[in-house]
């Protein structure tokens, strides 16, 4: 018998501590409440994400880095093209950024031996001067261009890109008051042997 209440009280108690211990842990909490707190943390979360972009931090915290820029004043609807060019091809390196140059193309014959030769862009813009080397003994210190780049259009830049690669190309300086085009000129290998000039 002794036993019995033994068992009985111990399980009255054990149940009271249960209840007791539940109180205590979940009586003050709200399950209402839980979403309440994630959608906080998450204005929370897009705020500071919002105030690093203006402060210009990328996610992780770290600066973020702004994409470079090529530099080059090109106007509207213009391209910029580079062409290769030797110390002739460059006008003996007299070329400055905001001349004005005209294009000649020296163009391979599709058969035979008539190579053609005519002003395909007039009163070009340059934009920029590319890598300068050393010239040789006589004057160490004058530049050598390995490419100009030029502001023309797109269409144009098909057609100089093809020139370039297929034929030759040569620039013409022009005097900085010269603004004025000319008829356009073409000749050929078997005009020249014959003593015609460029029509």
């Amino acid at each position: 018998m002794k036993t019995k209440k033994i068992w009985t009280w111990a399980v009255l108690l054990g149940m009271v501590a249960s209840g007791s211990l539940y109180l205590t842990l979940f009586a003050g909490s709200n399950p209402k409440d839980a979403p309440t707190a994630q959608s906080s943390n998450q204005q929370t979360a897009g705020a500071d994400q919002t105030n690093k972009k203006k402060s210009g931090m990328a996610a992780n915290g770290n600066p973020e880095q702004e994409k470079p820029s090529s530099g080059l004043p090109i106007g509207q609807g213009k391209r910029a093209i580079s062409v290769a060019v030797n110390e002739v091809q460059g006008v003996s390196g007299l070329l400055s950024v905001g001349d004005h140059v005209d294009v000649i193309a020296l163009v391979p014959p599709t058969q035979g031996n008539n190579t053609s030769s005519q002003i395909m862009l007039q009163n070009v813009k340059v934009l920029a001067v590319g890598v300068v080397a050393a010239t040789a003994e006589k004057d160490p210190k004058a530049p050598v261009y390995r490419t100009v780049t030029l502001e023309i259009t797109a269409t144009d830049g098909t057609s100089l890109a093809l020139a370039g690669q297929k034929g030759a190309i040569q620039l013409m300086l022009r005097a900085s008051a010269d603004a004025g085009t000319t008829a356009p000129a073409h000749t050929t290998l078997e005009r020249l042997h014959k003593g015609e000039i460029a029509k």
